[in-house]
């Protein structure tokens, strides 16, 4: 789940825990995610530093916590190295970057590459990923691409699984 972005942030906070109370309350995994609100650094708007408020998401029963939509550059392993002890998964799904400045699927691998050697177990994409970026990223981990979708036939090094199947 993503804060909505014009909330002010104790809005957020409020919609954040709400939302995982209720998964919880009907007996659902809820795995949660925030989105920085710009480059650099991994913060919340608040200035919280990402890596507190997803412990604290941990310790209120997520089953996974991490980032989305960190936009490329965004020190994501070193977010992963500070969070040794979190308990649970850690989800790293950065955006490949903004109309104009995507960066190319084999340095968008790398980059999230660098997390999971740091600690990051769930790895993704979010905004300006496309095809190629998940393909390069599964390669690049040696790992099996959950998707539905079709259209990755063309990436020879890729194993996938329709887990709808």
């Amino acid at each position: 789940m993503n804060p909505t972005p014009h909330l002010p942030d104790p809005h957020r906070r409020r919609i954040v825990r709400a939302a995982l109370a209720a998964g919880r309350g009907l007996g659902l995994p809820v795995v949660v995610t925030l989105a920085p609100p710009g480059p650099g650094e991994l913060r919340l708007p608040s200035g919280v530093p990402a890596a507190d408020a997803l412990r604290a998401l941990a310790g209120a029963g997520a089953v996974a916590v991490g980032v989305n939509c960190a936009l490329p550059g965004a020190p994501l392993a070193e977010l992963a190295a500070s969070l040794p002890d979190l308990g649970v998964p850690l989800v790293v799904k950065p955006s490949a970057g903004l109309p104009g400045s995507i960066v190319a699927p084999e340095a968008f691998a790398a980059w999230v590459a660098e997390a999971a050697r740091a600690g990051a177990a769930w790895v993704g994409g979010c905004c300006g990923a496309t095809p190629a970026h998940l393909a390069a990223v599964a390669i690049e981990h040696g790992a099996v691409l959950a998707t539905h979708d079709r259209g990755f036939e063309r990436f020879h090094d890729l194993r996938t699984v329709d887990p709808l199947a």
